[in-house]
């Protein structure tokens, strides 16, 4: 059985929620950090809030 987590995003910058899926959560975390994800590509800051 694949294990999934569901995560939320706040960013610093504009004060956004974002929220999404994945497998691996720190390589996650990371593309969202370094600007590879498009949705929060323009929010570079975030803090990672884990459900």
């Amino acid at each position: 059985m694949t294990m999934f987590y569901t995560y939320v995003l706040l960013s610093k910058k504009d004060n956004q929620f974002y929220t999404g899926y994945t497998k691996d959560l720190k390589l996650r975390f990371d593309k969202h950090n370094k600007g590879l994800v498009e949705s929060t590509k323009k929010s570079s800051s975030t803090i990672a809030c884990v459900l």
